[in-house]
């Protein structure tokens, strides 16, 4: 019985603690967001690729 008493006491405690690696957002910070905060547009000319250069074939001399 004493180490079903420390396996429950185990168990809880591993759910009550505090994990760091949680990802969860805070709501107040999402409430104070502005709207010029959250997207920033930015202009930039377009890169266009050059085309492949083709390779000219070598002639063999058929002499």
């Amino acid at each position: 019985s004493v180490v079903l008493l420390v396996a429950i006491i185990a168990a809880i405690v591993l759910t009550l603690r505090d994990r760091q690696d949680n990802k969860s957002m805070n709501p107040a910070e999402q409430v104070l967001v502005k709207k010029q905060d959250r997207l920033r547009i930015v202009k930039m000319d377009a890169v266009v690729e050059a085309p492949p250069v083709e390779a000219t074939p070598v002639e063999k001399d058929k002499s």
